[in-house]
């Protein structure tokens, strides 16, 4: 048995996670030794040098050997079992020259060489001769296909990935020009929120895990997973029509060219909640290693047999034994604080299958943090037109665990030299145990006696799990370059939140003199104590096929043809279920201080009736269906031999319908439920220009029109309360659909292999855009469309190896990026008398003076900068990372509050990974070095007066990891 097929034996004994660690480190060592020990290979890619498109079926011969390999559909070729030694490369295809590479070195591994054919001529004799290039890096290549692309681009590669210590694709793409995280878990690309991007996995669309957006949350995607995040921000025709901020597609790892694998570990903590310090958590409710598998919070099965509202009908005795079946913790419990950790590996190889090349990369990891703050901050105003009053003034404690883990299995196979397969396979599961305490004044006397303090307290755990499964082929159909790709997908999304709790009270001290509280609740000016069963599902399928066409020529020069269509269908159901502890109206007294247990307070309130209680909204539940149907066609033309033009037309239909399972919707409409306004037929054209002013430098100008749809939960007139945010999202059945024009310009240069500098300026006229809008009176968020507006854009992009510096210097590489961007909204006359701008008889007049505000959403401004050092030789890399992103509207205010923003933050990570011995190394990161902090501040423009409504602290992350590469 040799080395290898040990190493693999090894790993297929794996069977608990206690073993991962040490069997995967072991299988490593083992086959480490067989790794170096066998012959090498030559590898790389072959593409026309003026298209910069891959080339089928090239000849590349060893010429000292006479052993060789044809490309395949990508171009790329690859020699295997090559002795040891210095060889001479011959590359030949009909109509090119034929090149001889000389001096190319080859050793144990991978000798990487890539080839650029030139078209045959008269003028040259058919061979060029050139000497051997080392392999461009990965985000060299990467800046090569942004060079070729017919799209405006920006990419992130592994190796970027890497030095920025990312966790996840989240972090990954805040190194992208005009990118920024909001949440932790999504992005806004150039000021835009997340409904107006369109996330894709390996070029097939993802579904959201989460039902208050529109884009795939991007942190269920571990950074070791990803191969590359490439956001293309003009729209192309054979792309989604929900195309404005931009497009991302994650492109997982794909299979190398020799045995692979890789182990790492690591350990962390955060400054808010250091080890061994105590925070409030869900006791009972905890993450455990793979979520919460015991059950503990499932509705107990007596209940779960009974329809919506069938309690409070139930004998005394039925009552007081369901009352009893629920859990009675009702408050967060103190805990000691763990460290963070997290865990991954994957192993990969290429072999032969039927004699044919096979590939397969499987990957796994699991990390588990506890995250929180004390000393948080939660206000909420009202008042009048002149006067602006809070209403309570809340210091908020809040304790997280998380648990995220997922594996993913990569499978490719080559049928012919011009037929490949491939399947991959991704699930992810993040688990949040969250746990809130809030206490305070609410000093509107309207409410209740301004000397009593306020308590709020809630336990909730969520579980999201996504599952993508994709079949895809490629296929050269003849050798003129006739060629199809296709895929076949299907994924299952889910969001669990069993059995949320909030509990809120007041601690009376009227009578200070006596020394006694009174413990009570009134729910005149809050719910009673209450808890919710939620839960999600979606499933989707979807299928593409496109087909490229060479047309001939033109004029001399090729003309390309692309047709295709597409079809993604997706169904969602949603179903609640609440319970409450019902407690009257005026202020019921209980008489001990709450210690978290629920059925203390109903025995010492025996006299109240204090059985739960079932309060089901029949709105709560929906079932969704969304059907998108497209097809287009794409004519890509070399109008002159530095000018080329990309444009087609795509058709979209799309029906989006929300219905209830409960029959109507009591709050109105017919049975038929809710369909989305301004959906049906869509025709979006796009066009570009690339003009080549040099081998390395294009000038680009593109336009497309495209679309922002609402979401299932945008549509579906249901509410949601959240304690830690205190507010209620409501959905809106008549928000109607955006349609947006885009123009982009875009001068590129790419001074050397790794190097760019970019200008970039971009304008967007929006209908009907989509915003979410602020209700103070009832402390409500909906989402409207509320006037039509109008964005431009500045982006500017340079990224610069310093070896020109002396010494170790010259290992320096300095980057970043800028985006400037105005958005304003052309507000309606009923918007402008809600904020007070306007009367109700100018309204009716038509005389209401013309008003702009910002776009909901957008930041005025990103910057994203970085300083490198790489030292190849000693294996030091070290990187400092820096973002700002600009104020940005959160919501918009329909009353006397004023807008409410989410005030400008700057971060700023360090990491630093050194090389120690044989394929293992150590790597330190810090992030949010500059202790910036969360807030959310009502704003008047005006008047510059600020309101204060959420703020808490994000603290300093720091993190020591283990790594084994092989």
């Amino acid at each position: 048995m040799t080395p290898t097929t040990l190493a693999v034996r090894l790993l297929r004994t794996l069977r608990t996670p206690a073993r991962l660690g040490p069997a995967f480190l072991l299988a490593l060592l083992v086959a480490a030794p067989a790794a170096h020990a066998q012959a090498g290979t030559i590898a790389g890619v072959v593409v026309d040098e003026d298209l910069g498109e891959s080339l089928i079926g090239v000849n590349v011969l060893v010429e000292e050997l006479g052993t060789g390999a044809a490309t395949g559909l990508d171009g790329d070729y690859r020699i295997a079992g090559v002795p040891a030694g210095t060889y001479t490369l011959v590359v030949s295809y009909l109509g090119y020259n034929t090149q001889r590479i000389t001096g190319v070195a080859v050793t144990s591994g991978t000798t990487k060489v890539d080839v650029a054919l030139t078209e045959e001529t008269l003028e040259l004799e058919g061979e060029v001769v050139v000497e051997a290039r080392a392999l461009l890096n990965n985000e060299a290549g990467l800046l090569r296909q942004r060079q070729r692309s017919a799209a405006l681009s920006d990419a992130v590669s592994a190796e970027t990935i890497a030095r920025a210590g990312a966790s996840t694709a989240a972090d990954a793409l805040q190194k992208v020009p005009g990118a920024s995280v909001v949440g932790g878990n999504t992005i806004v690309v150039r000021g835009l929120s997340d409904r107006y991007l369109n996330t894709q996995l390996n070029g097939a669309t993802l579904p959201s895990a989460d039902p208050e957006k529109q884009a795939a949350p991007l942190d269920l995607f571990p950074s070791g997973l990803l191969d590359n995040i490439v956001t293309s921000k003009s729209f192309t025709v054979d792309k989604p029509g929900t195309f404005t901020g931009g497009g991302v597609n994650i492109s997982t790892r794909s299979f190398p060219e020799r045995l692979t694998a890789q182990f790492s570990s690591s350990v962390g903590f955060n400054t808010t909640v250091e080890p061994g310090s105590e925070l409030l958590l869900f006791d009972g409710g905890g993450v455990g290693f793979f979520g919460n598998p015991s059950g503990s919070l499932a509705m107990p099965g007596i209940v779960a047999g009974l329809g919506p509202r069938d309690i409070s009908s139930a004998p005394r005795e039925e009552r007081a034994a369901i009352t009893n079946a629920f859990s009675s913790t009702f408050a967060p419990q103190a805990q000691s604080v763990p460290v963070n950790a997290s865990y991954s590996g994957s192993l990969g190889n290429q072999t032969t299958l039927f004699g044919r090349p096979f590939g397969f990369l499987f990957g796994a990891n699991w990390s588990a943090s506890t995250d929180g703050y004390t000393g948080g901050v939660n206000s909420e105003f009202g008042g009048t037109s002149t006067t602006i009053t809070r209403d309570y003034l809340l210091d908020t404690r809040l304790g997280e665990e998380e648990v995220l883990f997922g594996g993913l299995a990569n499978l490719n196979y080559r049928l012919t030299d011009r037929n490949e397969l491939g399947l991959n396979v991704l699930y992810n599961k993040n688990a949040t145990s969250t746990a809130v305490f809030q206490s305070g004044l609410f000093t509107d006397g309207t409410l209740q006696e301004s000397d009593n303090v306020y308590e709020g307290r809630s336990l909730l755990y969520t579980e999201r799990a996504l599952f993508s499964s994709q079949l895809r082929g490629k296929h050269a159909l003849n050798a003129r370059g006739l060629r199809a790709e296709w895929n076949a997908a299907y994924s299952r999304t889910t969001l669990d939140e069993p059995d949320y709790r909030v509990f809120q009270n007041e601690i009376d001290r009227s009578d200070p003199a006596s020394g006694d509280a009174d413990y009570l609740i009134r729910t005149s000016a809050y719910d009673a104590p209450s808890r919710t069963y939620r839960n999600l599902g979606e499933d989707g399928a979807s299928g593409a096929l496109d087909v490229e066409i060479p047309a001939g020529t033109l004029a001399g020069r090729s003309v390309q043809l692309k047709v295709g269509g597409a079809a993604d269908v997706r169904s969602r159901s949603f179903r609640e279920r609440s319970f409450v502890y019902p407690v009257g109206t005026t202020g019921q007294r209980f008489l001990d201080e709450f210690d978290g247990d629920v059925n203390a307070l109903v025995a010492n309130a025996a006299d109240l009736g204090l059985f739960v209680d079932e309060q089901t909204d029949l709105d709560a539940d929906y079932d969704g269906t969304l059907n998108i149907y497209a097809g287009y066609g794409q004519v890509d033309v070399a109008l002159t031999r530095p000018l080329r033009f990309v444009g087609g037309l795509r058709y979209e239909y799309t029906d989006l319908s929300v219905t209830s399972p409960n029959g109507a919707f009591r709050s109105g409409r017919t049975e038929g439920g809710y369909t989305a306004g301004g959906l049906g037929e869509a025709l979006l054209p796009a066009a570009s220009l690339v003009y080549a002013v040099g081998d390395n430098m294009n000038l680009r100008a593109a336009y497309g029109k495209t679309l922002a749809r609402p979401s299932f939960r945008e549509v579906a007139p249901r509410a949601v309360f959240s304690l830690a945010e205190r507010y209620t999202i409501n959905g809106n059945p008549d928000v109607r659909q955006s349609k947006i024009h885009n123009a982009d310009l875009r001068w590129e240069w790419f001074t050397r292999p790794g190097e760019i500098l970019a200008v970039s300026g971009f304008y967007k006229r929006f209908t009907d855009p989509i915003e979410l809008t602020f209700l103070a009176g009832n402390n409500q968020f909906q989402p409207n469309n509320l006037g039509d507006a109008d964005l431009y854009g500045l982006e500017v992009e340079a990224r610069r190896r310093l070896d020109f510096l002396p010494g170790r210097l010259g290992n320096l590489q300095v980057g970043g990026n800028l985006s400037l961007v105005n958005a304003e909204v052309e507000l309606l006359d009923f918007d402008k008398v809600a904020r007070g701008e306007c009367t109700l008889e100018q309204a009716d007049a038509g005389a209401c003076p013309a008003s702009t505000r910002p776009l909901q959403g957008q930041s005025p401004y990103v910057v994203n900068l970085d300083l490198g050092y790489s030292d190849r030789e000693r294996g030091t890399n070290v990187s400092l990372f820096y973002n700002v992103f600009g104020r940005r509207l959160f919501a918009v205010s329909q009353g006397v509050v004023p807008d409410l923003y989410e005030e400008s933050r700057a971060t700023l990570d360090l990491t630093a990974s050194q090389d120690v011995w044989r394929g293992f190394s150590v790597k330190l990161s810090a992030k949010n070095l500059l202790g910036a902090s969360y807030q959310l501040v009502h704003r008047d423009e005006d008047t510059g007066a600020e309101y204060l409504r959420r703020a808490y602290d994000l603290g300093r992350a720091f993190s020591f990891g283990v790594s084994y590469s092989l």
